[in-house]
């Protein structure tokens, strides 16, 4: 299957649901985890459609997490004014999270922090699902 942007908001939001019925049974990392994820495939999608020559769908040298976070920032936000300042800080965060949820062996998110990371990415992508074509 040749990926475009509708099969990258497919997998967006078998992503969310996913980290919704993860949270639903009690793993609360890999929800988070797949909540960022979530997030992470909506911007590329938003990428592609607003700065299609930069971000290609298909090219994956350029989905590197760093470019994906900083470009949706810089190019969505700030220069184009495309979606809300006040979520400019949620990829950042929610990778933090991710890693911390995959990689800190000795941490375990609770339902409380949980839910509050769960929030926080539903907000992100709907807000960015919005403005998708």
């Amino acid at each position: 299957m040749i990926e475009t942007q509708s099969t990258i908001t497919i997998k967006a939001n078998d992503s969310l649901e996913g980290a919704k019925l993860l949270f639903d049974n009690k793993s609360y990392d890999s929800a988070v985890s797949r909540a960022y994820f979530a997030c992470y495939q909506y911007a590329i999608a938003a990428l592609h459609q607003h700065k299609n020559e930069l971000y290609p769908i298909g090219n994956a040298r350029k989905h590197n997490h760093r470019s994906i976070t900083g470009a949706f920032s810089r190019y969505l936000i700030k220069e184009n004014n495309i979606y809300p300042d006040e979520i400019k800080s949620y990829l950042k965060e929610l990778q933090e999270h991710r890693h911390t949820a995959d990689y800190e062996p000795a941490y375990f998110y609770d339902k409380k922090d949980a839910e509050a990371i769960l929030k926080k990415a539903v907000y992100f992508c709907n807000t960015v699902k919005s403005k998708l074509d």
